[in-house]
């Protein structure tokens, strides 16, 4: 129920043949290191056995606070770097952007999923714009070698992170369709005016963030 507003499983599954779902094993003592989920998704992460040692780093985290050793010592490390244990029967629940290295404490089965909802899909588009930059400045520096067109550009996109500008535009759209089905039933609903009137926010609330994206977009 938490994470079942997934605007990029639920197209993908839906129009393709692809997802963000994943299970994952691990031995004893196996790391994922450092790193930041994919298109600035959301994640979460079940174990199913196992236990995991995660380490959290923010955002905000600056390259002098990451190197300097004296700022754990003050106390301001601690407050954008951060170890979480997880255990067997537990959830973990990874903002967007927040980079993460992890641990296999003993042999590991997990359930993952990225997911993306209209709270940050302004910063999945971002993270679109900036490897769509690194592409055609790779691309360019190749010269004459292959031509950076606009299919060129969305094939390698969509191989470097699952997805393209196009799926990305289809999704939105396909979002604000469905929404804008809910909007007359809402207003029908008079049997419980305060579930009706956070109903109707939430849904106003996704229209518009859906809106703002796709504008940008186009």
């Amino acid at each position: 129920e938490i994470f079942q507003h997934d605007l990029l499983n639920s197209f993908l599954m839906r129009f393709t043949t692809g997802d963000y779902r994943f299970c994952y094993w691990g031995p004893a003592q196996s790391v994922t290191n450092r790193h930041s989920d994919v298109l600035h998704s959301f994640s979460w992460s079940y174990n199913v056995a196992g236990t995991k040692e995660w380490t959290f780093y923010s955002p905000f985290l600056t390259d002098t606070e990451e190197i300097d050793p004296m700022a754990n010592a003050s106390g301001k490390q601690d407050r954008v770097i951060f170890t979480v244990r997880q255990e067997t029967g537990q959830t973990i629940f990874v903002p967007a952007k927040w980079q993460h290295t992890v641990v296999n404490l003993e042999e590991t089965i997990s359930i993952n999923h990225n997911w993306i909802t209209t709270s940050n899909l302004d910063l999945t588009w971002v993270c679109l714009k900036t490897e769509m930059i690194a592409i055609s400045n790779e691309l360019q520096s190749w010269g004459d070698v292959m031509q950076a067109d606009a299919e060129v550009l969305e094939n390698m996109l969509r191989g470097c992170v699952g997805l393209d500008v196009t799926s990305f535009f289809l999704m939105i759209l396909v979002q604000l369709l469905e929404l804008a089905q809910h909007l007359s039933p809402l207003r029908n609903e008079i049997t419980n005016k305060e579930l009706n009137i956070a109903r109707k926010e939430e849904v106003m609330f996704d229209i518009f963030q859906l809106s703002q994206v796709l504008q940008d977009v186009v």
